[in-house]
């Protein structure tokens, strides 16, 4: 035989070396995650995953003659291993490469049915924990007067911003103290999830009543940059000591509704407001385009007067249903 020959095949044995012992590393590997998985989650997957199995078992006796040196391994894998590496030492190197590399495409698919098994579980575990944390948030925090809160706070603004002449509009928008503010809300947010995700021995329930309290009285404090700007734009577009009794009238109205609103269902409250916008919104409508016209305090104090009769409503009807 040449050296070349030789040299060949010195280079083929060296590979088929390499695959076994990859595939076998593979295998102790995979055969490590299988252990690792609960018998219940481990049966499952055999059941769902793992038709390959039978197919598995089929080869394993096809290639494995019994042996009385490998039967008192108590576990198949075990005897298996045992087994394998008899044929290895007989020169069957090839054969039981091509029959790990064939269990371990059996058996990842088993293991991976096992790890999502294993993450579903887990994710429903941290669902049910959170769940249980904000539950008792919401009953150890004044939630409802927090809530009460953020709703006037935006609606007052809305009305503020609603009745602001037509080339006033794209005042006091996208302020810089506005969107700083919603930065660090939504900074507060993420370390609240944060802690509220941790392990029950890490958990610190006082601080998450914290973090929670800081949350909603930080959304609150974002609407009064544009409330204070908004109210000085105004000051110069007729708001005055007079129109503001009125105006002063329309927000207590705003407050009231939206504390009726907290407790009644969404579309009760849709069915009120559409019945007061029916009945007052052409008014609303007319009165807004004669200030928007001329900004004045006497059209202003029409304005005001024309919400008030809207705002009225809605809180008339609201309290019927309620009653």
């Amino acid at each position: 035989m040449s050296l070349a020959a030789c040299g060949h095949s010195s280079d083929a044995d060296q590979k088929q070396q390499d695959a076994y012992e990859a595939a076998r590393e593979q295998r102790q590997a995979l055969l490590k995650q299988l252990r690792s998985t609960t018998p219940e989650q481990a049966n499952r997957c055999e059941l769902s995953d793992g038709d390959c199995l039978i197919l598995v078992g089929e080869r394993r006796e096809a290639l494995f003659a019994p042996s009385a040196a490998c039967e008192a391994r108590e576990a198949p894998y075990e005897r298996e291993e045992c087994q394998g590496n008899l044929l290895a030492k007989e020169g069957k190197l090839a054969e039981v490469t091509d029959f790990y590399q064939y269990e371990n495409w059996c058996l990842a698919k088993v293991v991976e049915c096992a790890d999502q098994g294993l993450q579903a579980a887990n994710d429903q575990a941290l669902t049910a924990r959170l769940d249980q944390r904000r539950e008792e948030l919401l009953t150890s925090t004044d939630v409802s007067r927090l809530s009460l809160e953020i709703g006037f706070a935006r609606e007052r603004v809305s009305y503020l911003r609603a009745t602001l002449p037509h080339d006033k509009d794209s005042l006091c928008a996208d302020l810089a103290e506005v969107k700083s503010c919603r930065e660090n809300a939504q900074q507060v947010t993420r370390e609240l999830e944060t802690e509220l995700a941790k392990a029950d021995g890490a958990f610190d329930a006082k601080r998450a009543a914290e973090l929670f309290q800081r949350e909603l009285t930080t959304q609150v404090s974002c609407y009064e940059p544009e409330h204070q700007c908004l109210t000085q734009t105004l000051a110069g577009a007729g708001e005055n000591g007079e129109s503001k009794q009125h105006l002063n009238r329309n927000l207590s109205l705003l407050k009231e509704r939206e504390t009726l609103r907290a407790s009644m269902q969404e579309a009760v409250v849709d069915e009120c407001l559409n019945a007061a916008n029916a009945d007052f919104g052409k008014k609303v409508e007319s009165s807004y385009a004669r200030y928007a016209k001329k900004p004045n305090t006497l059209f202003r104090v029409f304005l005001h007067q024309a919400y008030v009769k809207l705002h009225s409503a809605q809180v008339k009807c609201l309290k019927q249903h309620q009653g």
